[in-house]
């Protein structure tokens, strides 16, 4: 009988064991599932600290905040019933980071939840953005389409849109403006040429094909001239850089008796416009001058921040732009020579809309959207 209570005394005290264990298991279960929950929430609610953070920058740009220049770059926002959280927005107009993957600019979002616990959970996020200006094939800060008396509208297409785009036909916007520091001197290593007087310029002769090349006027004559000569072959990769007052391209292909077809560089992993003319001087900007019988083909993005002044061709002779052109005004020259019909045509081949070229700032009026999205864990 005393065996019989022993043995019974042992089985209730293992049967007590197992529902001690039992129980702590699923308490600890419990627990651990109310810590996961937790911090899943806690991760959803830094991720939308961020989202909205970048929501917010994106509305201010939009609406006329400038946020290119640091250390005024970033906004904090708090939302309502999350306390000890923030959410950040950072605007980024260089390479300084590490993916790239097009836009006019990027604005890092960074959620943090328990911000002053020794672990905090924190989101963090990159949009990218696009600009409306880049949507036109050649797009001026002064110009309508009614007032230049294109012969045909086909001239203008834009396959990418479904429908014909015509520059600025608003006439109510600024055009974009190059990072001048990111284009002249940070990050660059090509060949420059620094002269005082006007230059004539052969990249055939001068070693410059397959480059980027930087020409920077130091000067003070208001109406000095780059003339860019390219008479010795027929296609050339090179990209321009200057901010001489004025610029002539002239005599593609001149010498090698056929067609010519203009190129841009890829460089650093930035393809680069085939001109950025960026001059302080008040002459007029940029000429292009075609007087073969051939046809000339520049395919990519050409920038002037001064007058397109004309782009002239012989009879029987057809330039192509398969990019974009942009230019702040058109000249009496330009509009006296496309009513006079020529086969000069704007070819929306490349989406600058999505992919614009590297480092150009839109100014403050010019509406911002996200077109990509990347997160980091």
């Amino acid at each position: 009988m005393k065996r019989k209570g022993q043995a019974l005394i042992i089985v209730v005290i293992v049967f007590a064991l197992i529902i001690s264990v039992f129980a702590i298991s699923i308490s600890t279960a419990m627990r651990s599932q109310a810590l996961e929950e937790t911090e899943i929430y806690q991760r959803e609610q830094a991720l939308y600290l961020a989202q909205m953070g970048i929501n917010q920058m994106i509305y201010n740009i939009n609406n006329g905040a400038d946020y290119t220049t640091p250390p005024n770059n970033s906004i904090t926002i708090t939302a309502p019933g999350v306390p000890d959280a923030e959410g950040k927005a950072i605007y980024h107009k260089d390479d300084d980071i590490e993916t790239k993957y097009g836009g006019a600019g990027y604005v890092e979002g960074i959620g943090t939840v328990n911000k002053s616990q020794s672990q905090p959970v924190t989101r963090r996020i990159f949009v990218s953005l696009t600009s409306e200006a880049f949507k036109y094939c050649l797009y001026t800060s002064t110009g309508g389409k009614d007032g230049i008396g294109w012969p045909d509208t086909n001239y203008f297409s834009n396959p990418s849109y479904g429908s014909s785009y015509f520059y600025n036909p608003a006439g109510s916007y600024t055009i974009p403006y190059p990072d001048w520091d990111w284009y002249t001197t940070n990050y660059q290593v090509y060949p420059t040429h620094d002269e005082t007087k006007d230059f004539t310029y052969n990249p055939f002769t001068d070693q410059g094909q397959e480059n980027v090349v930087y020409i920077h006027y130091t000067g003070n004559k208001k109406n000095a001239t780059l003339t860019v000569k390219l008479e010795n072959e027929s296609s050339i990769n090179l990209s321009i850089i200057t901010d001489y007052p004025i610029v002539n391209l002239e005599e593609f292909g001149k010498d090698a008796g056929g067609d010519f077809t203009w190129n841009p560089v890829t460089y650093n992993g930035n393809t680069y416009p085939i001109l950025v003319h960026s001059s302080t001087s008040e002459s007029a900007g940029l000429t292009i001058d075609y007087n073969e019988k051939k046809t000339l083909t520049l395919n990519g993005f050409i920038y002037t921040n001064k007058e397109l002044d004309k782009i002239s061709s012989a009879n029987e002779s057809t330039i192509n732009i398969n990019g974009e052109l942009m230019a702040s005004s058109l000249g009496e020259d330009f509009i006296k020579a496309i009513n006079i019909k020529r086969e000069i045509k704007f070819t929306y081949s490349n989406d600058y809309f999505t992919n614009p070229p590297p480092h150009f700032i839109t100014v403050t009026g010019t509406k911002f959207k996200p077109y990509s999205f990347r997160e980091e864990y």
